[in-house]
């Protein structure tokens, strides 16, 4: 190869990207018909210490595997004793534009508040950036300690503010149900996040946030029988009040529901409403109960009789209560769980799919 043409293939950078706040750079190799212009973005907040020149600059291709990798380092928090949440955050999408400046490079300074019963810990900051990726070396891996199996998992995504006065902005957050996931069990979990849960009118998606969720247990006996105790009071300390306002946000949302505004009392009434749907399918059981209404298919051939097992089962229970009111409490006892098969069969055929039961 000639010397004009190792010229051309060397690396070269578009004008005004070397600046040291710019996000991305334009390497461009071989020449005429052959030039190829690849794009490749600054990694934030810094690159793998052990592997700087490959991790300094990378496609957006590289940058989404990479970000995919085991995390390297992980933050223990918190005294629980029944288990562990191993969680990761790999990434935002879609966030706001909330810094001034956007048309020379000053975006949303991105980072992750979690808050988990006795546990408040936050990720690195992500500079100038709408689709934040947090690299496997970075501080993104937490390890939290379980006191309560019902407690939520609260995560909430700010814009950093370094100004003494200022409040990190909140972007949106999101709380998960830790009771819906199997132990033992890795999963990559996308949600959209919003300032505040528990109102409608603010309920347009701030962007999404993704992660990865596993759950070790000690004991599953000791477990389950903590579940029959109330979740523990718990009272954390925090450094300042921006980590106060932080935790705050993170595990309620930007929204104070306490005080009483037409909004509130709005939402309230939208919760109301939303019970009515319970009515009508007590209603609809108790007359299908009462008038005999099939329910359950029986094949024969190619006849299907469709059976009402649930008003058979009542007519039993109310011939076998008259001859023998000693076994009231044991009928009261299996009445509960015949509501509750009812009702997993009722969710079961349910016909969207996202309504229906878990089948393991």
């Amino acid at each position: 190869m000639n010397q004009f043409a190792a010229a051309f293939c060397a690396l070269s950078y578009v004008a005004g990207m070397s600046h040291p706040t710019t996000p991305f750079i334009v390497e461009k190799h071989g020449h005429g018909a052959d030039k190829v212009s690849i794009k490749k973005f600054k990694i934030r907040p810094a690159p793998d210490p052990r592997r700087k020149e490959e991790t300094t600059w990378m496609t957006k291709e590289a940058l989404l595997e990479e970000s995919m990798k085991p995390s390297q380092h992980w933050v223990d928090v918190g005294s629980g004793n029944l288990g562990k949440l191993y969680l990761e955050i790999i990434g935002c999408d879609g966030l706001p534009q909330l810094d001034t400046g956007g048309f020379l490079g000053n975006k949303t300074d991105a980072f992750v508040s979690v808050v988990y019963e006795d546990c408040i810990s936050k990720t690195d900051v992500i500079d100038d950036t709408l689709s934040p990726r947090w690299m496997p070396w970075s501080q993104r891996a937490f390890q939290l300690h379980m006191f309560h199996p019902s407690s939520q998992l609260f995560l909430g995504v700010f814009d950093y503010d370094d100004g003494m006065f200022d409040d990190h902005d909140l972007i949106g957050r999101v709380s998960v149900d830790v009771t819906n996931f199997y132990p033992d069990t890795e999963y990559l979990l996308t949600y959209n996040i919003y300032p505040t849960a528990k109102t409608s009118y603010t309920r347009e998606a701030k962007g999404t946030l993704t992660f990865r969720l596993r759950i070790e247990l000690y004991d599953e006996r000791k477990l389950v029988l903590s579940t029959l105790e109330p979740p523990p009071t718990i009272h954390v300390n925090v450094k300042n009040k921006k980590d106060f306002q932080c935790a705050r946000y993170t595990a309620s949302g930007k929204i104070d529901m306490e005080p009483y505004s037409q909004r509130t009392i709005s939402s309230y009434i939208e919760e109301l409403m939303a019970y009515q749907e319970c009515y009508y399918y007590l209603e609809d059981a108790f007359v299908n109960v009462l008038l005999w209404r099939g329910h359950f298919p029986l094949h024969l051939g190619k006849r299907t009789i469709l059976l009402p097992i649930h008003s058979f089962n009542l007519f039993l229970c109310m011939i076998v209560l008259v001859e023998k009111p000693a076994l009231y409490p044991s009928f009261c006892c299996a009445c509960i769980t015949w509501v509750l098969l009812a009702v997993m069969g009722y969710k079961r055929n349910a016909a969207n799919p996202w309504d229906r039961c878990r089948v393991s």
